[in-house]
């Protein structure tokens, strides 16, 4: 409940004051945001399957946003860092659609069946196999093989 008012104060604190960002930062922020969301999802997730604990959701937190910022730094300088970006947003979009998929299975289904763990491993199992398939096809249309 603490964390969700500190939410929502910071979302009115921001659109009250609305900083601006400095011109160096623009390519990383909507990368931290990405990774920040993964985070969130990722612990919802968590609390549904019974598991969240706070201490991991910190660390998951910081250091996606660290390493997915590291990762767009280190594309800059080697000249790549629209690429990187790139992946860096797809490979978090996946986790975090996968994630709120789960949490939905297990929410919707996996309470009415009883079958809560089951369900999430059968979906985790599904999401990886769509998953592969579609970064096959992602491959066969940027390098036409």
């Amino acid at each position: 409940m603490i964390a969700a008012i500190g939410l929502l104060i910071g979302v009115v604190l921001g659109l009250i004051f609305t900083p601006d960002v400095p011109a160096g930062l623009d390519p990383y922020l909507p990368i931290a945001v990405v990774a920040a969301l993964d985070a969130v999802f990722g612990a919802l997730r968590a609390y549904l399957e019974g598991i969240f604990d706070d201490k991991v959701f910190v660390v998951s937190f910081v250091s996606n946003v660290v390493i997915a910022a590291a990762i767009v730094y280190l594309g800059d300088k080697l000249g790549v860092g629209g690429q990187l970006s790139t992946g860096v947003i797809v490979v978090l979009g996946i986790r975090i659609f996968s994630n709120v998929v789960i949490a939905a299975a297990i929410v919707y289904l996996g309470d009415k069946l009883g079958v809560g763990g089951q369900l999430s491993t059968g979906v985790i199992v599904v999401l990886g196999i769509r998953i592969f398939y579609n970064v096959a096809q992602i491959r066969r249309y940027l390098f036409h093989a």
